[in-house]
């Protein structure tokens, strides 16, 4: 799991260029540029949450080498329709609110109740159940819920 400062604005050229051990990635909503090749030939990565609600700006090539169509996007619900029309954006096969997070589906095909996969703050760390403050959690259940832990 990589776990991105709060302050983060720019996700460097070529960050995670080649990178085959990156299944998922949330990108924190203080981001607004993603650098040259930076998610080129990641084709193993299949969710990738970005909490930007406008979508960071892309520089050339950032996917380039990964097959968008078969990957899944969770964004803010409030600009999905945003990321709909942006280009990298608009090629991921699948775009989802945030609230339909990213997550296994194994526990609904058993009959199981849902468990909890990830918590993230509001900046796409992750964090402990014992983090006070706002949560994002992601259930096995393929939601996501906002809670405020005190």
């Amino acid at each position: 799991m990589v776990d991105f400062p709060a302050s983060l604005c720019n996700i460097g050229d070529g960050s995670f260029f080649g990178c085959k051990s990156l299944p998922s990635l949330v990108i924190p909503s203080s981001v607004d540029i993603i650098g040259v090749e930076c998610f080129r030939y990641c084709d193993n990565l299949k969710n990738l949450t970005c909490l930007a609600i406008y979508p960071p700006v892309t520089k050339e090539g950032v996917f380039d080498g990964v097959d968008l169509s078969s990957k899944h996007l969770f964004v803010p619900k409030e600009k999905i329709t945003y990321y709909q029309t942006r280009l990298p954006w608009s090629l991921f096969g699948e775009i989802s609110a945030l609230e339909d997070g990213p997550a296994a589906v194994e526990n609904i095909r058993n009959g199981s109740e849902p468990t909890v996969l990830a918590r993230y703050n509001q900046q796409g760390m992750s964090v402990g159940e014992d983090c006070k403050r706002i949560q994002i959690v992601v259930y096995s259940d393929n939601t996501t819920r906002t809670l405020v832990v005190k």
